[in-house]
């Protein structure tokens, strides 16, 4: 090789997979300028007559099964721009000559760089070798470090505070190490930090304010406590694991919106509370281990991508009580294990465009003694999205024994059989039935109410002392709202018409509201239990929401403190929601014409319920729609 040393600038090996050591003669080479033998299967150690090789920019080792140290002669390359060791067997203390490598620009380095501060853009990744000993400090004083990587070796002691100074600092990794101690408060400072990993290490965490953080790894055990709320504000997020720690607390409170968010795994925790992803562009199937949330109160997957069948490890959610993934592409049987959700209160399947819940319906979900409202339409579905028949005779034996049910919507699919009022349904409010042709009987399919309307009408009228002013809770337009409590019900809101006699006007929109609401059904729509129209009085019932409209809120300085913007973001999100059920979702579209904040009510737990449909208009899709200016001035649509 010697003699070849003058033509010879450029070497080349890289993944022709090469089974032999380097040979000591590579030092003859010395006007080699690039040499890349990564990625194949070299064993024995670097050889230290590597260091006549001083027109060496470029050189590559990395992943080989080198062992041993690194000689202190590659300290002499002084010409080096780039090296790159990582993925070998290399082991014990790095050599200070390193500190004169004063070119290098990108590449895995030792601990001793003190004299590399002068370096424009740096690039340090000692990760998946077994270096062992502390973190230098000196590596706080590279203040253009952008990328620190440690991972995957044998260091141990606690992170250097001097690290939170380097602001340049874009990743920083720990991951896989014996480290101890807490992440340094100094960290939270790194302000332009996107990356930081300490997954498997035995550091416990404080991530402060780190925003622009787009991958999160913390896992194994090292965290203790709560997730500090400021998490919240990371919208940057892309990749989070948090798995397997001792984190505690509401994750409603904390996780907020990450519109870039590609992976979450918060499995094996202590959380509490609800999870609500409705709304995104989650794709792929639900990861078994959610079943490992054991604390979680809500789950909302609605209105994503989501494909792929239910996995029988949701039935570990014992504590779940709400449970929604309508608008999605799930498939399969619905898995036996639901029936032991035990505090399951409401279960929101429909509009799955690819629902094939058609084998048999577990009859384990009769031991959903809590499920108050049960949805599994199928509204849209083209021919080769059918679902099979499935017989009611089997639904009707199961429905009759889940006592708790007020609401069910199982409407556009293919059940039949015979319906009838001895079947355990009558006492239920059976909102949807229509749309499966082979059903008969003499239920009516909408029967709003379950108690006789006489007596109702009678305990209203006492329950407002004939709609006495003290009883009003609002007044608009035509019609007054009370609040009434009924002796053989609950509070209900009664929205009473001023005119016993309506005019044209009025009557349409009391025949519009009843209209939309017996046919929209969507729980951010508010419920609607029934209706009267007599000679005396005509008026509406409905649910009764208590903190009122949403122009309440905003107008009282009491009530503003409490309206967070998350509760904000979420009140946005279930109006929005609710339209996109509204214009999408349903056949012919309703349009509302008149969403405004005296129209949007909120419930103690400020969940957003949209009111007010006497305006609504029914489209027809293959027409052109015109009307008159309606709606509230200041929330129309620009003319």
């Amino acid at each position: 090789l010697s003699c070849l040393a003058f033509f010879f600038f450029q070497v080349v090996h890289e993944s022709n997979t090469l089974f032999a050591i380097i040979p000591p003669q590579i030092g003859n080479i010395s006007n080699l300028k690039f040499l890349d033998m990564g990625n194949n299967q070299l064993s024995g150690v670097i050889p230290q007559e590597i260091d006549p090789l001083t027109h060496l920019k470029h050189l590559y080792i990395n992943v080989n099964k080198l062992r041993g140290s690194v000689p202190r002669e590659v300290g002499q390359l002084s010409s080096l721009k780039q090296l790159v060791l990582y993925c070998n067997g290399l082991s014990g203390w790095l050599p200070s000559s390193f500190g004169n490598l004063n070119n290098l620009a990108i590449g895995s380095m030792p601990n001793s760089l003190s004299n590399l501060t002068s370096l424009s853009l740096f690039h340090l990744d000692l990760s998946e070798n077994q270096l062992s000993g502390s973190i230098p400090h000196f590596l706080g004083h590279l203040s253009n470090l952008a990328v620190l990587h440690l991972g995957d070796n044998s260091l141990f002691g606690s992170i250097p505070p001097i690290l939170g100074k380097v602001q340049s600092l874009l990743s920083l990794g720990f991951d896989l190490n014996l480290l101890n101690g807490v992440l340094p408060p100094s960290i939270s400072n790194l302000s332009n930090l996107e990356g930081l990993y300490l997954y498997s290490s035995l550091v416990s965490a404080e991530i402060g304010n780190l925003l622009q953080l787009i991958e999160l790894e913390i896992d194994n055990k090292q965290l203790f406590g709560q997730i500090p709320k400021s998490l919240r504000n990371f919208t940057s997020l892309n990749i989070v694991h948090l798995e397997q720690n001792h984190l505690t607390g509401n994750i409603y409170e904390v996780f907020g919106i990450y519109p870039n968010l590609t992976f979450l795994d918060l499995s094996q925790n202590n959380f509490y509370g609800s999870l609500n992803f409705s709304m995104n562009n989650i794709t792929r199937s639900i990861p078994p281990k959610i079943g490992k949330l054991y604390q979680l109160h809500k789950l909302d997957f609605s209105l994503n991508h989501i494909v792929g069948e239910l996995p029988i490890e949701l039935g570990n959610l014992k504590s779940l009580n709400y449970r929604a993934l309508n608008g999605n592409k799930v498939y399969g049987s619905l898995p036996r294990v639901l029936g032991s959700i035990s505090d399951l209160e409401y279960l929101d399947l429909s509009t799955n465009y690819n629902n094939e819940f058609r084998k048999e319906f577990p009859v384990e979900l009769e031991k959903l003694v809590q499920l108050t409202e049960l949805d599994l339409v199928i509204t849209f579905w083209e021919e080769r999205y059918r679902p099979k028949s499935v017989i009611w005779k089997a639904w009707r034996s199961l429905i009759s024994r889940m006592h708790g049910l007020s609401c069910i919507d199982i409407s556009y699919n293919e059940l039949r059989g015979l319906i009838r009022n001895s079947t355990g349904i009558h006492y239920n409010l059976v909102d949807a039935l229509q749309g499966n042709k082979g059903l008969c009987g003499d239920v009516k399919l909408f029967s709003i109410l379950t108690f006789e309307g006489k007596i109702l009408y009678e305990e209203v009228i006492r329950a407002t002392n004939n709609f006495d002013a003290k009883y009003c809770i609002g007044t608009a337009g035509q019609a007054s709202v009370y609040k009434a409590e009924l002796p053989s019900w609950e509070i209900v809101a009664v929205k009473k018409f001023h005119s016993p006699h309506p005019d044209m006007v009025v009557q349409q929109a009391f025949s519009n509201e009843i209209k939309a609401l017996t046919e929209l059904r969507h729980r951010n729509v508010v419920k609607f239990y029934g209706f009267s129209f007599h000679p005396r009085q005509s008026f509406l019932l409905y649910e009764y929401l208590g903190r009122g409209s949403l122009a309440i809120i905003l107008s009282n300085d009491a009530a503003i403190d409490e309206f967070s913007w998350t509760v904000r973001m979420n009140v946005i999100k279930s109006v929005a929601n609710t339209l996109s059920y509204m214009h999408h979702d349903y056949f012919p579209p309703i349009v509302h014409r008149d969403i405004s904040s005296k129209n949007v009510l909120l419930g103690l737990d400020y969940d957003a319920h949209v009111s007010d449909f006497g305006i609504s208009k029914f489209l027809k899709p293959d027409s052109s729609n015109w009307s008159e200016f309606v709606g509230t001035f200041g929330y129309v649509a620009p003319i």
